[in-house]
């Protein structure tokens, strides 16, 4: 899969979410990995540290505001369940894709975007924050979201009023990125580096 850059959630919102990730792996006997929101994905074979593939520390936010939009059934293997946020014209979250988007170019324009796997490095952003992995019917994906409202896990699913997801109301506020090795099964990927975005 190549190097990715993570939107890391804070602790309060890391712990309830990865264990909420952690319980749906159990019961569908899928891939356990950690909360994340992956700002972008860069082919495998490059020396990638945060002073190539990132901004000037000085340049970055000192916090990027995530709003929950809903939950859903994506149609991807990484997208199986996931929460949908909220991106808007001029956000923090915008800004710092674009800023990281036009960084990379050079790195992105290696990647071979006729394939299915490298076509995925120039596709739409669509931040989002995956629960669970795993190719299985979309009806079975959305009985994974139903369990999780019946179950409380989950409340409101349009987004009106704030969504709750396992007690993290509306969103959150990232403070820190990850730098990840994702070759492999998800138990093999590392974390390369982690920069706080304020001191």
């Amino acid at each position: 899969m190549g190097i990715a850059i993570w939107l890391v959630p804070p602790e309060g919102a890391f712990k309830p979410l990865e264990a909420l990730i952690s319980e749906i792996a159990a019961k569908q006997s899928s891939p356990v990995f950690q909360p994340h929101i992956t700002l972008l994905s860069l082919p495998s074979g490059s020396r990638i540290s945060s002073d190539s593939i990132l901004p000037r520390k000085a340049d970055l936010p000192e916090t990027v505001p995530i709003t929950f939009n809903k939950v859903c059934a994506g149609r991807s293997y990484f997208q199986s369940v996931l929460v949908e946020l909220k991106l808007t014209a001029g956000s923090t979250l915008e800004e710092l894709y674009n800023a990281v988007l036009g960084l990379d170019e050079g790195l992105l324009a290696g990647a071979n975007t006729q394939s299915e796997e490298g076509s995925r490095y120039l596709r739409p952003y669509y931040p989002h924050l995956s629960l669970f992995y795993g190719d299985v019917p979309m009806e079975a994906r959305e009985a994974i979201i139903k369990d999780l409202i019946e179950e409380g896990q989950v409340e409101s699913v349009d987004g009106y009023p704030p969504l709750t997801i396992v007690g993290v109301e509306g969103g959150f506020l990232v403070v820190e990125l990850w730098i990840v090795k994702c070759d492999g099964p998800t138990k093999d990927w590392q974390v390369l580096e982690k920069i706080k975005l304020s001191d």
